[in-house]
């Protein structure tokens, strides 16, 4: 049996993509969150504001928190992409490996920290090394990139980094959904079910909830993932063997493509504020 969520299977998935994401549409997901995030960023600041002069005050560096950082390439583009209003990025991951690699490939532009973000009190110490938390320095744009599903203890999680953000900060998780909203069940695959994610949220301090259906465009982004995997199949079997393709073809060809057809499974983004 392949997994996909280890450092092997990431570097596997980082070969069919092109590219360091181990998420669904790459480039066009992290660019979709950030600007989806910065368009509420300010509903945030405002909210949070003692006056009505919030839209008036100059900008300030964006402090950013990537959780689930996986390789380090969305992380990487989103520190490029805010490029002058960059404060500090980090990322955490479960993954010692892949955080090893992505502080290689992407440091200093952005920091990686193995810890695991079930754990608030590992996750603040991972994080304080790079920002003042006791000076009152926190994050003001947090984000997960379907890493949240595979998280044991997603309460602990949401409460943890609400903690870690400034007021006005914005929570986007753009992950797997399951619209059939069934119970959580023991292991990693448990999807966001849109009927309690808002309740759930709410309990951990989040505010101005929204969810946004992304199911067409996860079966999208997972329809030209599977073309990748067909096309590269010899460079695939060369460099992993036939072990890992036949992997790619039972999860992400017979498998996951048929969920979503079934609607079985689905997608969303889910954005929230600390107020």
């Amino acid at each position: 049996m392949v997994d996909f969520d280890s450092f092997e299977g990431k570097l596997v998935l980082s070969e069919v993509r092109g590219c360091d994401h181990a998420h669904p549409g790459e480039f066009e997901a992290v660019d979709y969150v950030l600007m989806s995030a910065l368009s509420r960023r300010h509903l945030g600041d405002c909210i949070s504001a003692t006056s009505h002069s919030c839209s008036a005050a100059p900008p300030r560096p964006v402090n950013v928190l990537d959780v689930g950082s996986g390789r380090g390439g969305s992380l990487a583009h989103v520190a490029s992409s805010l490029g002058s209003q960059l404060g500090a990025a980090a990322g955490v991951d479960l993954d010692s490996r892949s955080v090893e690699y992505s502080n290689r490939k992407y440091g200093p532009q952005a920091h990686f920290f193995a810890c695991n973000a079930c754990d608030t009190a590992a996750l603040r110490n991972a994080v304080g090394q790079i920002l003042d938390l006791k000076g009152g320095s926190r994050f003001d744009l947090v984000y997960m990139l379907t890493s949240f599903y595979a998280m044991r203890d997603q309460d602990s999680v949401l409460r943890g980094v609400y903690d870690l953000c400034d007021n006005g900060a914005v929570l986007c998780i753009m992950d797997f959904s399951d619209p059939l909203n069934g119970p959580h069940l023991e292991g990693r695959w448990n999807p966001i079910r849109p009927k309690f994610i808002t309740s759930e949220l709410e309990e951990a301090g989040w505010k101005n909830v929204r969810i946004e259906d992304l199911t067409a465009k996860f079966e999208e982004w997972y329809r030209q993932l599977w073309g990748k995997i067909q096309s590269k199949k010899a460079q695939l079997v060369s460099r992993f063997g036939e072990k890992w393709y036949n992997g790619l073809v039972r999860v992400y060809g017979d498998d996951l493509l048929l969920q979503y057809q079934n609607g079985f499974i689905g997608g969303v983004l889910v954005t929230a504020i600390k107020a």
